[in-house]
């Protein structure tokens, strides 16, 4: 799961598990177990990070039904909307030196590491995601964009926003299909 604040499609109770999830932007959940990483950095040691696992005790998962059909179809719907609104309020701007990173980002979908027989629907789907993922990463460097005051920002927020929200339940459909 990646929940983040506005978002927690899929993320079972208790409060304290949601918190912790919402916290490291991640969490794992089964057998009435969720996880959550805790990244523990060593500065300036040349020692990799380590990685310790927070355990709660969790609630069943509420539903989350969405079809991978139907998720394909709400992402090419905001990706349609997202690029309608930018391109209204004229706030489709460009970070200097972005070139790499954005053929980085082009490639985001062919590092996926899945099991052999996932279905392909959902391959194309979480490839797909995972590239506009990484666009809009790069989107974040500069978060005004083309836009010169409030009202641009605010338009450009509000666009790239909702293209977040999207990419997210594409990401959580794919991952969840069925084999």
């Amino acid at each position: 799961m990646l929940p983040v604040a506005g978002d927690v499609r899929g993320l079972p109770g208790p409060a304290q598990f949601r918190s912790c999830a919402l916290d490291a932007g991640e969490a794992v959940v089964g057998g009435g177990l969720g996880l959550v990483p805790d990244v523990v950095e060593r500065y300036p040691s040349s020692v990799p990070a380590t990685v310790v696992w927070q355990a709660h005790t969790v609630d069943d998962p509420p539903p989350d039904p969405l079809s991978v059909a139907e998720a394909q179809h709400d992402l090419t719907e905001a990706i349609r909307e997202a690029a309608t609104a930018l391109s209204a309020a004229d706030v489709a701007g460009w970070i200097d030196d972005v070139g790499d990173a954005l053929a980085d980002a082009r490639r985001a979908g062919e590092r996926l590491d899945l099991p052999p027989g996932f279905p392909s629907p959902a391959v194309r789907l979480l490839a797909q995601a995972e590239r506009l993922h990484a666009v809009l990463g790069l989107a974040a460097l500069d978060p005004a964009g083309g836009a010169i005051d409030r009202d641009g920002i605010a338009a450009r927020t509000d666009a790239l926003r909702s293209l977040a929200t999207a990419v997210r339940r594409a990401r959580l459909a794919a991952y969840n299909a069925r084999f």
